[in-house]
């Protein structure tokens, strides 16, 4: 498998717990369309205008033959693409990211790491060609790897690329728990045929996670207090209780108690204590975000770096520290 024979297609498609159906919905919309590229959101790196607003048409290699390399008179080669992208380029003041990992026999290990280094040159779309990001990822991975692990590295990509646009295949109803699992369980059997079940786990095990996590909000949403048709209903109740209670705790608790009962008013106390500690949670990172923006002694890869340590350290749950990630890394 070299750079030539790897076909880049369309992107890959990218929440909180709310207090009514409607918000839950419009939070898992951003989960399955807008899952944010965590798995790069440390190597300093966006990726460019063409590949954010190109979509599928960009990774279309007659697409891509047209952007902005196509007038050169000959392909250019991996090295001089890549010093131009690192020091002129949209890669210049970062860092490689992801690695190469091997076994001992030296052949390429599942990891997320290796999804990194594929996304960290793909975010280079639009200054180059799909052509020219795969021979960067061939020249990158023949400098660190065996023969044998690099061309396993190219098949890899080829396969990634096709396996990167199956959630775009789909269109659930995020209102709906079980079209979003039917989704979820297509999109997953799509890329452990394509990938592998290893390659397909250490790429999407921890985004796939995520989405579930979204279906049962859903669910939960749906069988909550009031049920799916009545959570709109009670969220404006609860708002006018509220109010009438004059914010008072325990006033609070009685309205609660007299309107919806003591079952559905301890859902709604935990829910409120959730929030109560994950607000504080982010008010917490935002002071700390503020603070390693406001240091003048870092470069921007070297504060991007310290946010990131500073969400994984305070973050341990994969889908609290993707919602982290969401509010403080932008």
């Amino acid at each position: 498998m070299t750079a030539a024979s790897v076909r880049f297609r369309s992107r890959p498609r990218y929440a909180l717990w709310g207090a009514s159906l409607a918000a839950v919905a419009a939070l898992a919309v951003l989960a399955w369309v807008g899952w944010r590229q965590l798995h790069c959101a440390d190597c300093g790196v966006e990726p460019s205008a063409a590949v954010r607003e190109g979509g599928a048409a960009w990774f279309d290699p007659k697409v891509g033959s047209q952007g902005p390399a196509a007038g050169a008179s000959a392909p250019r080669d991996a090295a001089s693409l890549r010093r131009m992208l690192q020091t002129t380029g949209s890669l210049r003041d970062t860092e490689v990211d992801g690695e190469w990992p091997v076994d001992a026999q030296g052949r390429l290990v599942p990891s997320l790491l290796v999804r990194r280094r594929f996304e960290y040159f793909i975010a280079a779309g639009g200054e180059v060609t799909p052509q020219e990001v795969a021979a960067l990822i061939e020249d990158d991975a023949r400098r660190s790897l065996r023969p044998p692990a690099a061309a396993e590295a190219m098949s890899l990509l080829q396969r990634y690329m096709e396996a990167r646009g199956e959630a775009s295949r789909y269109k659930p109803d995020t209102r709906d728990a079980q079209s979003m699992r039917a989704a979820l369980a297509g999109v997953h059997a799509a890329r452990e045929r394509i990938l592998g079940p290893a390659w397909a786990r250490a790429f999407y095990g921890e985004e796939e996670a995520y989405f579930e996590t979204q279906i049962q909000r859903v669910e939960l949403a749906n069988s909550g207090a009031a049920g799916a048709a009545q959570a709109a209903e009670q969220q404006a109740g609860d708002s006018a209780l509220l109010t009438s209670a004059g914010k008072d705790p325990a006033a609070l608790r009685e309205a609660r108690l007299k309107a919806y009962g003591a079952e559905a008013t301890a859902r709604m106390e935990s829910v409120d204590a959730q929030w109560t500690k994950w607000n504080a949670r982010i008010d917490q990172g935002r002071k700390e975000v503020a603070r390693i923006r406001g240091a003048a002694n870092l470069s921007p890869v070297q504060k991007q770096a310290q946010i990131q340590a500073w969400i994984e350290a305070n973050f341990s749950d994969p889908s609290e520290r993707l919602r982290a990630q969401g509010l403080l890394a932008e």
